[in-house]
């Protein structure tokens, strides 16, 4: 795979602006779409006649884990189309996206996990989520995807604390997690008793800074990140979070084991590692893109 992004990301990053996602999707229609290697490939390269976009790929690069952003040293941002998807739209707060080489993982993306085809990076829209620039992302291999899943589904009863979807007010040891496809967020324990608990806005404080405003305001520690938690249209409230409890719950590696027969779905996937040898040639064959 070619990382495309390096030279974007060693200038000055341009101020972001509303990228208008359906021009983005237009010509890119997904038919009798195989979400395969081949497939993709296939179809990006004879079908997808739509605008090219760069988009950060929360995978395992050559040169290492893709979960910053803003690290270009990694090679994680790369050349894909928009799909348009009826079921995974911005209506929805859904983007999906075709890797140029047909990469089957982690294809569903954040607005500010990408850059329009004039590669100027992508506005969150005021009613989405904010999208996490520094993360863990967790694996179906750890369990806790489908762990995660599973709590969701199962609202939390008088006596079930473990696998639930309810209050976690009074707990004390919670991370938070945010699932890329439904583009929401939750407060969870490591038990997986998870929150509904919508984010504004993730911000680094600059040393002395309030997170928050008012009495209530706190001072973040230097390896935590200020989460704006949308209650209400007019009202937040605000936590500091350490940065080594942000997580990803991808919409990758995990699809794919939903549809192979329990067995095989036992077992840890093979890891995907995209390839950013190639930079310098694709940028040649594709101008920059």
């Amino acid at each position: 795979m070619t990382h495309v992004g390096q030279d974007a990301a060693d200038k000055e990053k341009p101020e972001e602006i509303d990228c208008n996602f359906y021009n983005l999707e237009l010509g890119n229609n997904v038919g009798h779409w195989v979400g395969d290697k081949p497939g993709i490939k296939y179809q990006y390269d004879h079908d997808l006649k739509g605008l090219k976009v760069r988009y950060f790929w929360p995978g395992r690069s050559t040169k290492g884990e893709c979960n910053d952003v803003n690290n270009p040293d990694r090679g994680c941002w790369y050349t894909g189309r928009l799909l348009n998807d009826p079921s995974c739209d911005d209506k929805g707060h859904c983007l999906h996206v075709a890797g140029h080489d047909g990469e089957p993982s982690h294809t569903y993306t954040c607005p500010t996990w990408m850059m329009n085809h004039d590669g100027i990076p992508c506005k969150l829209p005021a009613d989405w989520q904010a999208c996490p620039d520094k993360f863990t992302m967790l694996r179906v291999d750890s369990g806790i995807p489908q762990d995660f899943k599973a709590a969701l589904t199962n609202p939390c009863g008088p006596m079930g604390e473990e696998a639930c979807l309810g209050n976690t007010e009074l707990e004390t040891d919670v991370g938070m997690y945010f699932n890329v496809r439904q583009n929401k967020w939750y407060r969870c324990t490591p038990w997986m008793k998870c929150q509904d608990f919508a984010v504004k806005e993730i911000t680094k404080m600059e040393k002395g800074e309030k997170c928050g405003s008012g009495p209530d305001a706190t001072t973040c520690k230097s390896d935590e990140l200020c989460f704006n938690h949308r209650v209400t249209s007019k009202k937040s409230t605000f936590h500091c979070m350490p940065e080594s409890k942000v997580y990803v719950i991808g919409a990758g590696d995990d699809m794919a084991t939903e549809a192979m027969p329990l067995p095989l779905a036992l077992m840890p996937p093979p890891p995907s590692v995209r390839d950013s040898s190639a930079r310098k040639r694709q940028r040649r064959v594709e101008n920059g893109f």
